[in-house]
């Protein structure tokens, strides 16, 4: 059975569609007065006459119900609610009644859930958007794993790097759920805050606009490890603009990305396949991962038990590797790294 919670029944509408241009200025005016139509139009659970009926689909149903209902409404009732609505300065942009419109539902397809909970605006993601179905085959999700070691400091730093990927899942963007038949396609980078936020009407992400369209909130930047990176190793670097546009783009790799030197690599690519993580990490310059290889190696055991071995019985590739044996920053808090070992 279809979550209610991570795909928008039957695909998000036509009618609800991105801001055309991203908005660089003055966005708290733009969505005044959405955010009072919330404010006088959202039902919460407790003020139903018998809330213990309700089951846990009902604050999504009403969230992308209010979406809808705003984007068709007609432009002089917006306007309405819009010359009425007050600026909260006070109150960051995503703000609204979420004691009425949270429910179990948020966070079910990862990221959501992951931007809800990241602090700060410094931390950068990664996203495995290769899946045109509804889960990795067994050879992306190793080439998945040897992306995600890739993403980890091995120079002496001794935390991840991109944020805190979810601990029941793996970082990967699956399609919408309409969409995950034979012939599917991935979630591509200017769909991936419409996934993100609108399949779900998650409002901590996203707002509307006095005209009726969608706007979000953005993290930059984010790595994108699509089909090409899988395979050649260069994941694709973006910046996501608040209509959900790519503002630019660029491949490089995790360790360069890491460093925030900038550089892109677009031809600089390796066989992802059938070097092994060691030799792909000595192909590098030393300067870009720092550390040596027996440095890698604790380090790789660390984050990652058990994928070594994997690895070798593969020849290069560790299929069938438990994603959810890597370790984040709280996991990795609780055994310091003198008590660490192999």
């Amino acid at each position: 059975m279809t979550d209610p919670g991570k795909c928008w029944p039957g695909g998000i509408p036509d009618h609800i569609r991105s801001h055309p241009e991203p908005i660089k200025e003055n966005i708290k005016e733009e969505i005044k007065g959405w955010q009072l139509f919330l404010e006088e139009n959202a039902v919460g659970r407790a003020d139903h006459e018998h809330p213990e009926e309700l089951d846990e689909s009902f604050e999504v149903t009403q969230r992308r119900r209010l979406v809808s209902r705003w984007a068709s409404m007609a432009q002089a009732e917006r306007d309405g609610y819009q010359s009425r609505a007050p600026v909260h300065e006070l109150r960051r942009w995503w703000w609204y009644p979420h004691e009425k419109l949270d429910g179990p539902d948020l966070g079910k397809n990862g990221f959501s859930h992951l931007y809800r909970h990241t602090k700060g605006a410094e931390h950068k993601f990664v996203v495995c958007n290769a899946a045109a179905g509804p889960e990795l085959s067994p050879r992306d999700m190793a080439l998945w794993a040897k992306q995600r070691i890739l993403c980890f400091r091995l120079d002496g730093d001794d935390t991840t790097t991109f944020g805190e990927l979810d601990d029941d899942g793996v970082g990967v963007a699956i399609p919408n759920c309409t969409n995950t038949a034979e012939g599917g396609s991935p979630v591509e980078p200017h769909e991936f805050l419409r996934w993100a936020y609108l399949e779900g009407a998650d409002f901590f992400g996203m707002a509307m606009t006095s005209r009726g369209t969608v706007v979000f909130q953005v993290r930059d930047p984010i790595l994108f490890a699509d089909r090409e990176a899988l395979d050649t190793g260069p994941m694709l670097l973006c910046s996501l603009e608040n209509n959900g546009q790519v503002g630019f783009s660029g491949r490089t790799w995790a360790a360069e990305a890491l460093y925030e030197r900038g550089r892109t690599h677009e031809e600089d690519r390796r066989n992802m396949e059938e070097m092994g993580i060691l030799e792909l990490l000595e192909s590098f310059n030393r300067y870009s991962v720092g550390g040596a290889p027996d440095v890698w190696l604790d380090y790789i055991e660390r984050y990652a038990p058990g994928y070594l071995d994997l690895e070798e019985a593969g020849t290069g590739i560790a299929y069938g590797y438990d994603h959810s044996l890597f370790r984040n920053n709280e996991r990795l808090e609780q055994i310091p790294f003198e008590d660490f070992e192999l």
